[in-house]
């Protein structure tokens, strides 16, 4: 009885490889949409546009202030938010190959730390002639004592202003000289000149052009892990650029970004390239698991001669690493299913109030929400599922029965929610995921009821089960899959509403969580907005006139308040998203969600400007007068605001909406 148990334990955590394989497939792909819509996004990180032109009065100091706007020329209007602004909201152990300038930047301010010398003890003869700042060869000092050194902090937090944070260079100056007296015997102060290098590599890694660089490494290494090539480090580059793409733009991301950050990481300790790839077609003798498919084919062979029986195809496997990833899924849904106990859920009314959110609801939402009987059934249905989710999908002599059946389930639930609903990718990597638990279609038994039945909780091992190995090396992965495995849930536990305020997770391992990237947040419409949120851009003009400026806006600035189609780009998609984190991160992130909202309305509006400037320039060159025309004078004195709007009703609402 143990055995059996044992056995059907085992195989419930089974992956069959052919599966595997289109999974790899399904997610590369899944990934590379993404990081081709956020390359989109570029122009609002990194913008080609100068600032506004400075006014009379600002050309006074324009001399002065030249330095600063060029060490700061990236913090311009157009941005939505900087380097050090995105990594100010993340923890200190949280990482990106996109903060590298930061890293670069933190060595210039060490190497460019001031130092205090004394001059020669006797003072050279004759007027001076040259400022050895000026030019470090032209006096030689035979005898110097170094003074103390100073740390400048040329940086200032990341949160302040553009123009009240002094710029390295400037900073470097006023220190320089305020430690150089009108009194030549004074103390001088020297410094090396490496902070030339270091600010070109500042430069080019805070730069568009490393961004782009970085995005076009992930779709290479995408491209890669969809055929099959090189699997494991393609696995592992992407997986890199994935989670330094994500967090250099938090605000960009949702349920299904962390699903596909943690399905690259789990990857990684799966032989994901064992079938169905270019590895495993020029290289069938190399790799631990091809070996092993090698000796199982031919033993399944000489079986086959030798009884006369079917050749058994297909490949099945298990241990920590299958059942990690195989976790990871339902661990998503039970999670979810303990943030949807609130009123909303329990009362039935959730799904018709998010399908009635037009701003991220399809036509058909908008159809099928006025059927309040039937949502209420669905939403009752949908809270039970995901808490009986792990039950049901991995109970030996239960599970048979129930997990196709879930399975289907589940993937028939994405699928409406693509209809109905735009999400992002999650939808998409969880009905991929879903194919590791289905498996090969293969019969548990006779007629319609074999087809619903698993044959791995019959406690027999399946023709097609490969034994994983027992070397030291394999058995240690297996212990380090096993322990990240409980990382891994215990945060996702830890992080639950009703869970969160006892702080279950010990702090001393938040650190290893972090840089790896296992800490996810799915809270899957826990929380249902409670109005019809939508947002304008109104323009107050010199002329009395008032306008909405968002539908005049180039995409993906112009991002409707409502949905008018099936499926819309990348770059929109994620436009919209940005919205919706606005509200839902107003009380987790205040400071930050308020810069990128300030910066977000100052984006629209100049852009704006700029876009009606070039018009009425257009029109005057060729004679014609269009009715949109409007004069300099208004463009100039133009007030413009960006305001959340119940469109329901009509009322505006203020940002720190309490009540989602």
């Amino acid at each position: 009885m143990a055995a059996r148990f044992l056995t059907r334990l085992t195989q419930a955590f089974a992956i069959d490889l052919e599966m595997l394989a289109l999974f790899r497939l399904l997610l590369a792909l899944i990934v590379i949409w993404g990081l081709l819509g956020r390359a989109e996004l570029g122009p609002h990180l990194f913008p080609e546009m100068s600032p506004p032109a400075t006014t009379d009065a600002d050309e006074a100091t324009e001399s002065n202030a030249a330095v600063d706007a060029e060490a700061d020329r990236h913090d311009s209007w157009a941005v939505l938010y900087t380097s050090r602004q995105s990594r100010a909201v993340h923890t200190p152990w949280h990482w990106s190959v996109l903060w590298l300038d930061q890293v670069v930047q933190q060595a210039h301010v060490e190497l460019l730390s001031v130092q205090t010398v004394e001059p020669a003890r006797t003072a050279p003869s004759g007027p001076a002639t040259t400022d050895p700042l000026a030019d470090p060869t032209a006096q030689e000092t035979p005898e110097l004592e170094v003074g103390p050194t100073r740390t400048l902090d040329l940086l200032g937090p990341a949160t302040t202003p553009r123009e009240d944070r002094p710029g390295v260079e400037s900073s470097l100056k006023s220190a320089l000289d305020g430690a150089r007296p009108d009194d030549p015997s004074g103390p001088r102060p020297v410094f090396y000149a490496w902070h030339e290098p270091l600010t070109r590599a500042t430069d080019f890694l805070a730069s568009r052009l490393w961004f782009d660089a970085v995005i076009g490494v992930g779709v290479a290494a995408g491209i890669l892990l969809a055929v099959g090539l090189f699997t494991k480090t393609s696995n592992f580059i992407l997986w890199v650029v994935v989670l330094s793409v994500q967090h250099r733009l938090p605000l960009f991301n949702a349920g299904g970004d962390s699903l596909e950050r943690l399905f690259l990481f789990w990857l990684l300790f799966l032989p994901a390239g064992a079938v169905w790839s270019l590895d495993a077609w020029w290289f069938p003798r190399q790799g631990f698991w091809r070996k092993r498919l090698n000796q199982a084919r031919a033993q399944r062979y000489q079986e086959h001669v030798a009884t006369g029986q079917g050749l058994v195809r297909g490949h099945s496997i298990g241990n920590w690493a299958t059942a990690a990833i195989l976790i990871q899924l339902v661990a998503i849904y039970f999670y979810s299913g303990l943030e949807k106990c609130n009123a909303d859920w329990w009362q039935g009314t959730a799904i018709a109030q998010a399908w009635q959110w037009g701003f991220i609801s399809k036509p058909l939402a908008a159809t099928l929400a006025v059927y309040a009987g039937p949502l209420q059934v669905l939403t009752w249905g949908v809270l039970a599922l995901e808490l009986l989710c792990p039950l049901l999908v991995f109970c030996p002599g239960l599970f048979g029965w129930t997990r196709r059946g879930t399975a289907a389930t589940l993937v028939l639930m994405h699928v409406g929610i693509m209809a109905t609903m735009t999400i992002g990718t999650f939808s998409a990597v969880c009905i991929a995921g879903w194919l590791l638990v289905l498996g090969l279609p293969r019969s548990g038994g006779v007629g319609w009821r074999g087809w619903l039945r698993d044959p791995r909780d019959r406690g027999e091992w399946l023709p097609q089960w490969i034994p994983s190995s027992s070397r030291a090396t394999a058995t240690a992965a297996e212990w380090l899959v096993l322990g990240l495995l409980g990382l891994t849930v215990w945060w996702n536990l830890a992080q639950a509403t009703p869970l969160r305020p006892l702080r279950v997770f010990p702090k001393a391992l938040e650190p290893l969580v972090c840089q790896l990237g296992l800490d996810p947040q799915f809270p899957m419409f826990g929380r249902v907005p409670q109005h019809d949120y939508g947002w304008r851009h109104q323009v107050e003009l010199a002329s009395g006139e008032s306008r909405d400026i968002r539908p005049e806006l180039p995409a993906p600035l112009n991002v409707p308040n409502r949905i008018t189609t099936w499926s819309e780009p990348a770059a929109i998609c994620l436009w919209r998203q940005l919205h919706v984190n606005l509200l839902y991160l107003e009380d987790v992130q205040p400071e930050f969600v308020g810069l990128v909202r300030e910066r977000l309305q100052r984006l629209e509006f100049e852009t704006w400007r700029r876009q009606m400037a070039q018009l009425s320039s257009a029109d005057s060159s060729s004679g014609d007068k269009s009715s949109d025309d409007i004069s300099s004078e208004d463009l100039a004195t133009a007030w413009s605001e960006l305001v959340l709007v119940d469109m329901v009703s009509g009322d505006e609402q203020t940002w720190a909406v309490t009540d989602l």
